[in-house]
């Protein structure tokens, strides 16, 4: 029997709830703070891309101590069809 393979994914609304609980009412402002395109930011907000190591170190980089990994993020089964930002 194979083992599933699992990812992490941004969860819903988790995006536009740390911009908040941070200050941030602008996506503008959020591509600054974390060096992140807006491109990069629909596509994983929207679940057509995988956060990678990059997106998620300056996602969190940009909310902390506001909010952390586990407010952001969550576990789930990879889809094969959906690649990393």
């Amino acid at each position: 029997m194979t083992a599933k393979r699992h990812t992490i994914r941004l969860k819903d609304g988790a995006l536009r709830s740390a911009m908040t609980a941070c200050g941030i009412e602008l996506m503008s402002t959020l591509q600054q703070r974390t060096g992140l395109s807006r491109s990069q930011l629909d596509h994983v907000e929207t679940g057509r891309k995988q956060p990678g190591p990059y997106f998620v170190g300056s996602l969190l980089a940009a909310v902390t101590p506001t909010r952390g990994f586990d407010d952001l993020f969550e576990v789930v089964a990879e889809n094969a069809s959906t690649s990393q930002a």
